[in-house]
């Protein structure tokens, strides 16, 4: 079976659903299919360039087209590439401001219609539009309808074999638009790497009673940090227990509140920003608690809330209230915990572990399955 990822950007670490795609795509080439990935607009090249990418020593065909390119000149390239990958299945990572600065990409479902040459089409729905919460504001709604009609558009000429997204509420959106789409859970772009340490670093990690909360990626605006860091000190003292805050990654302008409130509480905190997948795996292994500023009713989308659950993590979201419409209901993911008063201290003495079966290995051979039925069934 032959496949080709459609995406942004594909420069390794700087794109969360590019990272996603290269991954997927080793894995579907280790259970011997063939993969390439195309970047649709890429803002990391300033030409066409074609490369190898590598993941685990798997070697991943890669067109990349930049950002400035023309549409025209961008979907020449483009479906060139694919004709002479000659795929099966074309797999759109979609994500609606991939496509326009201001997620308004119209026109967009004829483009990527040229590409596919009477392929067949998958989607994946990494995310969806603006304004889906309750709590939204009035520009948000406005702009969520008109991105909400280019997807139904989107849907509609691409007539995609195969729907799929992360996201229980995406999935229940989509059902109200009329499409039958499957959930396909997300895996973390982070390899859980193992090291054995000596008995000498051993015995000082478990002497060490500090309790180490960490934040990986994007800080988000909106949330109760005050309070949270209030709680945090609250506990530190009464137990007299040191209580630790790294950030790691590109967090942004936001985590500067966030340090703030720490350091007014006496708390330590700390931002390491980026770092190799190996030293962030070593660094949440050895940490006690992951720290979204995702709000839970969305972390089954966020990578790095996936990637401290595969390293075991209990994840504690202190975000914005972000509330849904009741219709679409809620299914929390086991181990992510949205932030409340008292939380902190009962996940803190909770013994409880939650396994995450959503690897990378597991997801594509699911994804392949679904391709295979589907070629099976129309061949």
């Amino acid at each position: 079976m032959r496949i080709i990822f459609l995406c942004g950007s594909i420069e390794i670490g700087a794109d969360g659903v590019g990272d996603y795609s290269r991954i997927l795509a080793a894995e579907m080439i280790k259970q011997g299919h063939h993969a390439g990935i195309v970047a649709l607009y890429d803002r990391n090249v300033s030409d066409k360039c074609e490369e190898t990418q590598n993941v685990d020593d798997i070697k991943i065909p890669v067109c990349r087209i930049p950002a400035h390119c023309s549409s025209r000149r961008r979907f020449s390239l483009a479906k060139e590439w694919i004709f002479l990958f000659n795929p099966d299945w074309i797999s759109l990572q979609f994500v609606i401001f991939t496509f326009h600065q201001k997620g308004l990409p119209f026109g967009i479902s004829r483009q990527l219609l040229n590409l596919g040459n009477q392929r067949r089409w998958h989607i994946m729905f990494h995310e969806l539009w603006l304004g889906m919460d309750i709590n939204a504001t009035r520009k948000n709604r406005l702009w969520g309808w008109f991105q909400k009609n280019i997807i139904k558009k989107v849907i509609q000429d691409l007539k995609p074999a195969l729907i799929h997204t992360q996201s229980h509420i995406y999935q229940a959106q989509l059902t109200k638009l009329g499409f039958d789409t499957d959930y396909l859970p997300l895996f973390g772009n982070i390899p859980n790497i193992k090291i054995n340490h000596s008995d000498e670093s051993v015995d000082q990690i478990n002497s060490d009673r500090t309790i180490r909360l960490v934040h990986f990626a994007s800080v988000h605006a909106g949330a109760p940090v005050d309070e949270f860091a209030r709680e945090v000190a609250r506990y530190s003292n009464e137990m007299d227990i040191p209580v630790s805050l790294t950030f790691i990654g590109r967090s942004g302008a936001e985590q500067n509140k966030w340090i703030e409130a720490f350091r007014s509480q006496r708390l330590i905190v700390q931002s390491l920003g980026e770092l190799s997948p190996a030293s962030i795996s070593e660094f949440l292994n050895s940490s006690t608690m992951g720290i979204s500023s995702t709000p839970v009713i969305l972390a089954e989308k966020s990578g790095s809330v996936a990637a401290m659950r595969e390293h075991g993590l209990p994840v504690l979201s202190v975000a914005y209230p972000w509330i849904a419409p009741k219709e679409l209901g809620f299914e929390p993911i086991p181990g992510v915990f949205q932030y409340r008063n008292g939380i902190f201290k009962e996940l803190l003495e909770s013994k409880k572990k939650y396994d995450n079966n959503s690897s990378a290995a597991t997801v594509s051979s699911k994804l392949a399955v679904c391709f295979m039925d589907e070629m099976n069934r129309t061949s």
